[in-house]
């Protein structure tokens, strides 16, 4: 399994990231230069590596993560010989913080061009694993993109559309932060990206059921932190295993747990009234496949951007209407 991994956006194929080196060489060498020589590179906390060339190729080395990886390494284990389960797990994880990035990505140019910028979710079809062993690694969306950029070589030298660093640097400063959160905190990055995504293509059922799975963690993260501070402060000790095992083993539903998360005033009438009215339109839609609005897919998204601040200290915006690529 190759641990190097990256992809182009299919959006922006003639954005130049802005380079204070020098302009790439000549002839055949420019293009290979511009798609892997590494314009800025930053160690994150967790051990990855990010690094983007010129062409807004964006690359991540995995090495060593997830745990599960390092762990393959440690025992002397091929990766080709792994269950494929496994090797799916890892690739699963790995998928999910180029998600995230894509999810940062978008907020960035937001907040620092004041520009929208179509959020995108790669797939592994997109990805290029760049050491992998056998076909060379490029998946086939991520080769078909490389041919297209090589062809129009021309185009992007001459009329290049700058990405400025700094959009660069926002998006892997809150993958950052978010990779120091709690553990799932990465992979409901990764789905709010999608919902995202989903809601701004007018695929509104996608936004509303990935949005509301997001949204329904944070809620029963909430209660489960309430509850468990309730009990400590009248006991003046955790709760006993055997109380909180019989909390977390209750099925609450969604609608009775936003409840008393609004009376015990840790959640605004305003926010449970978003909830549950997003709530419905994710039911009606599960049940009878009535199709959410444009609206909950909107509210749902801004929802699960706010409680992901709320839980992990990481803040974020989003423009979570379609955009325009989409057309009825």
């Amino acid at each position: 399994m190759a641990n190097t991994s990256g992809f182009c956006l299919s959006r922006n194929p003639h954005r130049l990231v802005e380079s204070p080196q020098e302009m790439p060489p000549a002839g055949g060498a420019r293009m290979h230069h511009l798609l892997t020589h590494p314009v800025w590179t930053s160690e994150l906390h967790c051990g990855i590596v990010f690094s983007v060339a010129r062409a807004a190729v964006y690359y991540f080395d995995f090495s060593g993560y997830p745990a599960a990886a390092s762990a393959w390494e440690t025992d002397g284990r091929d990766p080709l010989t792994v269950d494929q389960s496994e090797r799916d797990a890892v690739l699963g994880k790995r998928m999910q913080v180029m998600n995230a990035f894509c999810l940062f990505l978008h907020h960035a140019h937001l907040a620092v061009e004041g520009q929208y910028e179509a959020p995108q979710r790669p797939t592994a079809a997109d990805v290029i694993h760049v050491d992998a062993q056998g076909s060379g690694g490029w998946g086939w969306n991520a080769m078909s993109r490389v041919v297209a950029l090589s062809a129009d070589g021309d185009q992007l030298m001459v009329h290049p559309i700058p990405i400025p660093l700094s959009v660069i640097k926002e998006a892997v400063r809150l993958l950052d932060e978010t990779l120091q959160a709690e553990p799932q905190a990465v992979e409901l990055a990764s789905l709010i990206g999608r919902a995202l995504t989903s809601s701004s293509e007018g695929d509104f059922p996608a936004a509303v059921v990935m949005g509301w799975s997001a949204c329904e963690f944070f809620i029963q993260r909430k209660w489960r932190l309430y509850y468990t501070q309730s009990l400590q402060n009248r006991t003046n000790a955790p709760p006993a295993r055997r109380d909180k095992e019989l909390l977390d083993g209750r099925d609450f539903t969604a609608s009775v747990v936003t409840q008393i998360l609004r009376i015990a005033n840790l959640l605004s009438e305003a926010e449970v009234t978003s909830l549950n009215q997003v709530r419905k339109q994710r039911n009606n839609w599960a049940h009878s496949i009535t199709t959410p609005t444009r609206q909950a897919s909107v509210d749902v998204v801004q929802l699960a951007v706010q409680m992901f601040g709320d839980a992990y200290g990481v803040n974020f915006t989003v423009n979570p209407n379609p955009g325009p690529d989409y057309a009825f």
